[in-house]
């Protein structure tokens, strides 16, 4: 299916926004629409190549038959297939369909559907079935042991059914068309829920991806206004040993430092004020003076430095 093709090319690049699959999930037959949101690139497109769904690795051919036959349906993932695991196979009328192992002939297995049902697959059509994940699913799918197609449906399926039309996959959020009114995930106070939240803070929405990208937008158009680089680049920031904080997003932070401004009465001009301040100190640590050669006068060292006083009174004019 090109679901699974078009689910292997973003987790191997996660640089598109929107694609829309058609697939079918469980007994629905309906063209559902599966949409993959992402805030990393909002230029790019999707490219469609991909490898292709189902290898086999390897054939211990020495092994008996009734140990081990290896095969795997997603590249760089191997998954021994033994009598006994837990499979899924591939089924007319439900697409995928849980199963267990009960023998192994060649490069066919024989599936134990139900008590009543049995079935015959090859090998490389199976994918290994992870028994210990959660009955409800989970809200983002880099939890999954297995991210496969009928792996990544199954998930998908079971958060449908609890009307959970949001999961992430990592920073990828995916959307499934709900075809009924949900008005209550999308209202002020849940808007306000996300309002500086980071991506996998809260339960996956598409509020979460919005936020994100805004903080993004906010913070480059920021550096901009205040002429702002890389922090390593200012004098003043790099005195002592600087460590960053797994999980603190910068952008963030100045978005709820403004809001908390907002929330104590400090008009925008004031707040503008402040940030024009700040950038100006951290300008000024990048001037260098050295002693005129020709005169008793302290003259700037280099034309970085020329650049750094004149972006300093330039910040400082409007204050």
């Amino acid at each position: 299916m090109a679901i699974l093709q078009g689910l292997q090319t973003f987790l191997l690049s996660q640089t598109f926004i929107t694609i829309t699959f058609p697939f079918a999930l469980g007994k629905l037959q309906s063209n559902y629409s599966l949409r993959f949101y992402s805030h990393s690139d909002l230029s790019c497109t999707f490219k469609t190549t991909a490898p292709s769904r189902s290898t086999l690795i390897h054939d211990f051919s020495s092994t008996p038959l009734e140990n081990v036959r290896t095969c795997f349906s997603w590249p760089g993932i191997p998954e021994n297939i033994v009598v006994g695991s837990h499979v899924w196979v591939g089924d007319p009328e439900v697409i995928w369909i849980a199963g267990q192992v009960l023998s192994i002939n060649g490069e066919d297995a024989e599936i134990q559907i139900s008590d009543e049902r049995k079935v015959v697959s090859h090998l490389s059509k199976l994918y290994p079935k992870d028994i210990d994940a959660p009955a409800d699913g989970v809200d983002d799918m880099t939890k999954l042991a297995y991210l496969h197609e009928p792996a990544v449906l199954h998930n998908l399926e079971t958060r449908y059914a609890m009307n959970e039309i949001y999961t992430y996959t990592g920073n990828i959020l995916i959307a499934i068309n709900p075809f009924q009114s949900l008005s209550h995930l999308y209202d002020t106070n849940v808007m306000q829920r996300y309002k500086g939240s980071m991506v996998g803070d809260l339960s996956p929405h598409v509020f979460a991806i919005a936020e994100a990208a805004y903080s993004i937008l906010i913070s480059f158009r920021e550096k901009e206004k205040y002429k702002l680089g890389d922090p390593k680049s200012f004098h003043y920031l790099n005195q002592s040993n600087c460590y960053e904080l797994v999980g603190v997003n910068a952008a963030q932070e100045y978005l709820s430092t403004k809001r908390a401004m907002d929330i104590v009465g400090i008009s925008q001009d004031e707040q503008d004020a402040i940030f024009r301040v700040v950038a100006g100190i951290l300008h000024l640590g990048n001037i260098n003076f050295s002693k005129s050669e020709e005169t008793d006068f302290a003259v700037l060292e280099e034309e970085e430095s020329k650049f750094h006083l004149q972006t300093t009174a330039e910040l400082l004019m409007y204050c």
